[in-house]
């Protein structure tokens, strides 16, 4: 297994990268904040020294380079050996000033930030669930890679839903977890079964760590009832936890 300190970490490099050529190298970057989480849109936060005084001008900002719509690209890494961490638009650019400091603060997000935009409406018929969340991100011109599923729907509705929040309850209907990343979303069961690929110890290579159990809502077995209209019965199925392997405590 890897570990994140195997390599000389006395030195931190990162480049920032717009429309694919580096920001001039006069821009003071004060701090980049990047978070990619299941489920969620991916975001980069970047803040940059700007504004003069003494001249009443923001020159960073008066610039063309982080107008929303741009395209952003992040670099990070030791000692100029870098790897991409986000790649995104900027959708917010703000500028702020006090007596101490003036800043030019950008909020950028995955290109899937395009799924979040407008209710819609569709109809969906003869689709398997994978084939709907396939079709929403084609449909935004991004990436995809998504766990087949089985069930094929006669008709499936989406009815004043985004298609991110209509992506979500597909996915989560079939306990599928959304990965952003890059412009690519991906769909997949989880496997705890797989062996680690990052090494981390308590002590070492751990800054900060949160772990929690929370028993409120957890259940053994779950059972749902449907009506199926064409045998004029009420239908059942069951359900329990798929989830193994999560440390030395079951989920009984």
């Amino acid at each position: 297994m890897s570990c994140p300190v195997d390599t000389n970490t006395d030195l931190i490099t990162f480049t920032i990268l717009v429309g694919g050529s580096e920001i001039d190298g006069t821009y003071e970057v004060m701090s980049i904040e990047t978070e990619k989480t299941a489920n969620r849109i991916s975001t980069a936060h970047i803040t940059l020294l700007d504004g003069s005084a003494s001249e009443s001008d923001f020159k960073v900002s008066n610039t063309a380079d982080f107008l929303p719509g741009a395209e952003i690209e992040i670099k990070a890494g030791y000692h100029s050996k870098e790897e991409t961490i986000f790649k995104g638009i900027v959708v917010k650019h703000g500028v702020s000033a006090s007596d101490t400091a003036s800043e030019l603060t950008l909020e950028c997000r995955d290109k899937a930030i395009k799924m979040t935009v407008g209710r819609k409406n569709a109809y969906f018929i003869d689709k398997k669930d994978s084939d709907i969340i396939t079709s929403l991100i084609g449909d935004a011109g991004l990436s995809s890679d998504v766990d087949a599923t089985t069930y094929q729907h006669a008709s499936m509705i989406q009815f004043d839903a985004t298609d991110w929040d209509f992506l979500m309850t597909r996915a989560e209907s079939n306990g599928l977890i959304v990965l952003v990343d890059d412009g690519k979303v991906s769909a997949k069961t989880p496997d705890t079964s797989q062996e680690a690929v990052l090494s981390v110890g308590y002590g070492g290579t751990i800054l900060e760590f949160n772990a929690e159990m929370d028993a409120a809502s957890q259940i053994k077995t779950v059972k749902g009832y449907a009506w199926d209209s064409a045998t004029q019965k009420v239908v059942n199925g069951t359900g329990k936890s798929s989830i193994k392997n999560t440390g030395n405590v079951t989920s009984d």
